[in-house]
Parts: C-alpha cells; sequence; structure tokens
C-alpha cells in the first residue's frame, strides 16, 4: 500500500507548461505491535519517517524498536556536540600534506576533533552528518575557518592550509562574506586557503552555489574538488565551475595493490586535471610505494598515514618550522 501511494503521488503533473513531480516519504506503525494508542503510533509513525528520509527519500520504512533505539542515540550526540561547541571542545587536527616532486611539506588539512570522550568516540563522518542535521555545522565551520587560518599565519609563508567545506554552510548564504573576514582578521594572503568540497554541494541546480562559489574565488583561495571519482556527478561539476585541483578518493590509492583498475582510474584523473590546467592531489596514502604509483602517475601532491596523522597547532607549528623535513619516497 505505501508503495502504491509513493508512485501514485508521484506521477508527473502539467503545471504552467512543465511537468511537476512530488517526492513521499512514509513512516508506519501498525497496531497493537507498535503501540494502541493514537499517541503511540504517530511517534513510532515519525521514526520510521525520519528513517524514510535518511534513506533517500521516495521510500517508506516500517517501524522498529532497534529504529527507535538509533533515534535516541542520534539525539543524544546532537546535544554532546552542542555541549562541546559551547564549552569550547573542539579543536583542529593538522595533517601533512607533501609535494611529490621534492618531498617537502607543502601544507596541512585541518581535521575536525574533539576532546568529549564520547563525542571523540564517534567516526568523524557521523559527527559532521550529525552536525548538519542540527545546523551547527555553520557555527563549527565558521571557527574552524577562523582557527586553520590563524594556525597557517605562523607557519612558512609557502605553507598552505586546506579546510573543508559542508553543504550546509552553502545554504546559509554567509560564505564568501566569514571567508573573507577569516583572512582579513588572521591577515593570511587568500592564497594560502585552500577550500575543499564534495559532489554533496548542489552546483547543477543551484545557481546561488555557484555564486557563492565564484565570489569564493575573487577573495583568491585555492578551489578543491574531494573525493573525485566517487559520485556520479564528478565530470559535470567541472563543466560547473573552474575548480583549482582534484583530490583522488582514498579508495582508489588503498585499491592500487588489488585492484588493477584502480590505477587506471588514478592515471585517468591526472589526465584530466592536467588537461584542464589543474593540480591533482592523492589522499589516503599509506605506503611508500603508493606514493610511488602517484609519483609515477603525475601527481603533485599526496597525503595520508605514510606522512603522518593529525597533529594539534602545535606539533604542526613544529613541523611546519623544520627546514630540513623530507619524507622519502624513493
Amino acid at each position: 500500500m505505501s508503495r502504491a501511494i509513493i508512485e501514485a503521488v508521484g506521477q508527473a503533473l502539467p503545471i504552467d507548461g512543465s511537468l511537476v513531480t512530488i517526492g513521499t516519504s512514509i513512516g508506519v506503525a501498525l497496531s497493537p505491535q507498535h503501540g494502541t494508542d493514537p499517541t503511540a503510533l504517530l511517534k513510532a509513525a515519525d521514526v520510521a519517517l525520519y528513517r524514510a528520509k535518511a534513506e533517500g527519500r521516495n521510500t517508506f520504512c516500517i517501524f522498529d524498536e532497534a529504529m527507535a533505539q538509533a533515534i535516541e542515540e542520534r539525539w543524544v550526540l546532537k546535544t554532546m556536540i552542542s555541549q562541546s561547541l559551547a564549552e569550547g571542545l573542539f579543536w583542529l587536527g593538522y595533517q601533512p600534506v607533501v609535494d611529490l616532486r621534492t618531498g617537502q611539506l607543502a601544507g596541512f588539512e585541518a581535521l575536525l576533533r574533539c576532546s568529549h570522550p564520547a563525542v571523540a568516540a564517534q567516526p568523524v563522518s557521523m559527527l559532521i552528518e550529525v552536525a548538519e542535521e542540527t545546523g551547527l555545522i555553520v557555527q563549527i565551520g565558521e571557527w574552524a575557518l577562523r582557527s586553520a587560518c590563524e594556525a597557517a599565519r605562523g607557519w612558512p609563508s609557502h605553507l598552505f592550509v586546506a579546510v573543508n567545506l559542508s553543504p550546509v554552510q552553502f545554504r546559509d548564504g554567509r560564505l564568501p562574506a566569514i571567508v573573507r573576514n577569516a583572512l582579513a582578521d588572521a591577515d593570511l594572503p587568500a592564497s594560502r586557503l585552500h577550500l575543499e568540497i564534495t559532489e554533496t554541494v548542489p552546483l547543477h541546480s543551484n545557481a546561488g552555489n555557484v555564486a557563492q562559489l565564484s565570489a569564493l574565488r575573487q577573495l583568491g583561495p585555492r578551489i578543491v574538488l574531494d573525493d573525485f571519482g566517487t559520485g556520479y556527478s564528478s565530470l559535470s561539476y567541472l563543466r560547473s565551475f573552474q575548480f583549482d585541483a582534484l583530490k583522488l578518493d582514498r579508495s582508489f590509492v588503498a585499491g592500487f595493490q588489488v585492484q588493477p583498475e584502480a590505477h587506471a582510474i588514478a592515471r585517468a584523473v591526472v589526465a584530466l586535471a592536467h588537461g584542464l590546467g589543474l593540480h591533482a592531489v592523492g589522499e589516503g596514502v599509506e605506503t611508500a610505494e603508493q606514493a610511488r604509483a602517484l609519483q609515477r602517475k603525475g601527481y603533485r601532491y599526496a597525503q595520508g598515514h605514510l606522512f603522518g596523522t593529525a597533529v594539534d597547532r602545535r606539533a604542526a607549528g613544529a613541523l611546519a618550522a623544520d627546514p630540513d623535513l623530507t619524507w622519502l619516497i624513493g
């Protein structure tokens, strides 16, 4: 019945010369299995609806107790993230990015970390996802931009700092102003800031996001397309906006030793980048052989555990100040 309702509601309707479709998600609760009074049934159905939306919408879910427990755990995590933000428990870890031509440090990527034990125990991807749901990512993202720019100010002038941007930050509409203010307050040249986005930032259907990216480009930071090769719209993205670099997803680097096709994809990505006048970056590098493979293919930069994990600001400053620091990759 739920599937039939979704299909019926989703029929295209002609309105003012255009075909319009309506998406529908349904949460299902059954009596007496999930409750016997209207309030309990509505609550259970609402939990199931939440899961249906999380699974991509235009679908339905039937309530179960495990679902309710997962929702409760997520709510607790939201509360702890809000508390951590209020108490200043977030900090940035800085992971080295190496220039494969020289083996020298080229910069750092700023990665979100938290001192709250329960929050720190969660995967960072989960932390970001929940922060996006609550909208707290806007405040966290602004803090991260300011903190990263302030840290980079104390490094040698040839080193950059890369900061990830969330789709929710684009919805806020103030992103160019936030970046401009962060650079100005830190007195950091815009060219030393790299802003990384993924395909989760809508470009094709959202002129406002393209306009914000264009405004960011005018400010001077480098714009990097992260996780390249994992989505369905990677090539279309390159038609929507002029990026400065492509970042090969770590899954392809990890597959070098066991998946011959990973090498072919890595070669195709770097050829595409060079053809467009962009730098190519490989992430998730854990072995010297992986680094050498990227180097042979023409990748400019690489990062991963081979070169170091994310360290706090003081340790990053010590790495940045070491003129003799060289990663030997052969």
